[in-house]
């Protein structure tokens, strides 16, 4: 049980059903591109974004290293696109239902919003 009283999700699987876990290098191309294309290439509007130095910033950009999670966390609460693609790499089956969609369109529109004020 849980420090909050809940008890933790039931992760068995059904005899011969494998959990789809992401490699690392599944990871790496979708998130190289999207801190490219979130920054249009710009290491130093990703640095400030990522709260890190422009080098560092350049690495993320050539696909030389991957920003720590915390960061990643951060710049995607910051970037839609990032936001994006951290939901698609939770839940990749999410993008065939609707009703999800729909659900986080609605969310999207609502901190867009917020943002904006």
């Amino acid at each position: 049980m849980s420090s909050n009283g809940n008890k933790p999700p039931n992760l068995e699987r059904r005899r011969g059903q494998k959990m789809n876990h992401l490699r690392k290098e599944q990871i790496e191309e979708d998130v190289f591109p999207a801190l490219r294309e979130a920054a249009n290439n710009n290491a130093k509007w990703l640095a400030i974004l990522g709260g890190v130095g422009p080098e560092t910033a350049k690495n993320w950009i050539e696909g030389r290293n991957l920003p720590a999670l915390s960061t990643f966390i951060n710049m995607a609460r910051e970037c839609r696109e990032l936001r994006a693609l951290a939901i698609k790499l939770m839940d990749p089956e999410s993008e065939y239902d609707p009703d999800f969609m729909r659900a986080c369109m609605e969310l999207a529109q609502q901190r867009s919003k917020k943002f904006d004020q």
